[in-house]
């Protein structure tokens, strides 16, 4: 690769607006191949027995486009010994010397809007979100999620706090209105910090009905998600693309007949849990989580969510430092 790393090609999608994402599995040079190549060309005789380009590509090729995968593992559960290869993959010894490179337009965090608008919701003491946050922070010990939904008025100038049921399946929010403009809720200990496809499916419906109600705020909404490793938030990137999507959730089927909304659980747990699994490969959690956040937002743009997903870092003193995955 041009810097000198060496790395197998994923994939290239282009998500609009000019935005191509180009994602690599990076993996050690093993000092046989030259930095133009952007392969690695190691053989099993290599240090720590890496795999040749051969075999990468195999490897991922098998695991990210497997044609029957839909019909093996369809909308269901999965376990380890179910899945591809027995559920297990051997890779590198060390998690550490390769991960998802995705390249994209920068936005300076002070011109971001996003940013901006996440700096207030966790900043602004006049209004109630900042203590909620903390309350669902301080709930992350509890055995289910907790959630609350907000309200402007008609002028912006009022927020009406809501808090939703809680059941054993999540958070039930209800039916969005013209004037409801951020959700949060939280993953407790136990529950996979980052969204799930639900989570995902459910902020675009969550666009799609306020902006058919034609809510002047409809492109400012948020869905918060509280989690041990810390915030995350979905925001609206592309309005026309977040609406079909909505749309394929609804009632969509592809060629074959199959529901595009089964597909799209599929996929999100082909994409943004097994393939990390199958990189992490036995390694630690923490270095799992943060496979799952590079994989997470090339996802999004993979299918088309029109949503982008942005992380705020706890800076132990009640702020967060937030940056876009």
């Amino acid at each position: 690769m041009p810097d000198g790393r060496c790395g197998v090609f994923d994939h290239v999608a282009g998500v609009g607006n000019g935005v191509v994402y180009m994602a690599f599995v990076v993996v050690p040079c093993t000092g046989n191949e030259s930095n133009s190549s952007d392969t690695a060309d190691g053989s099993e005789s290599g240090p720590n027995n890496y795999y040749s380009s051969a075999q990468w590509n195999s490897i991922f090729g098998n695991f990210l486009g497997n044609n029957n995968y839909y019909d093996a593992y369809g909308d269901g559960g999965y376990s380890g010994a179910n899945g591809p290869n027995g559920g297990f993959i051997n890779l590198p010894n060390d998690p550490n010397d390769y991960y998802l490179s995705i390249t994209y337009p920068l936005i300076p965090p002070e011109t971001d809007n996003n940013i901006i608008a996440l700096n207030d919701i966790t900043t602004n003491v006049r209004k109630p979100y900042k203590q909620k946050i903390t309350e669902l922070v301080n709930g992350l010990n509890d055995t289910q999620e907790t959630g609350f939904e907000f309200k402007t008025n008609d002028f912006n100038n009022n927020i009406e706090t809501i808090q939703p049921s809680s059941t054993s399946n999540g958070v039930d929010f209800p039916i969005p209105t013209v004037h409801t403009i951020l959700r949060m809720h939280n993953h407790h200990t136990g529950l996979d910090p980052f969204f799930s496809d639900k989570d995902i499916i459910g902020m675009g419906e969550f666009f799609a009905v306020v902006d058919d109600l034609e809510s002047p705020n409809a492109e400012e909404i948020t869905s918060l998600l509280v989690t041990e490793r810390g915030l995350f938030a979905l925001r609206v990137d592309d309005p026309d693309k977040v609406v079909a999507f909505n749309d394929d959730m609804k009632n969509g089927t592809d060629e074959n007949g199959m529901s595009l909304i089964s597909k799209f659980k599929a996929e999100y747990k082909r994409y943004v849990i097994f393939t990390p699994q199958a990189i992490c490969n036995g390694c630690q959690e923490e270095v799992f989580y943060d496979l799952v956040e590079q994989y997470l937002p090339t996802f999004l743009g993979i299918m088309d969510t029109g949503l982008t997903v942005y992380k705020g870092t706890d800076n132990g003193d009640g702020t967060y430092t937030w940056e876009k995955l």
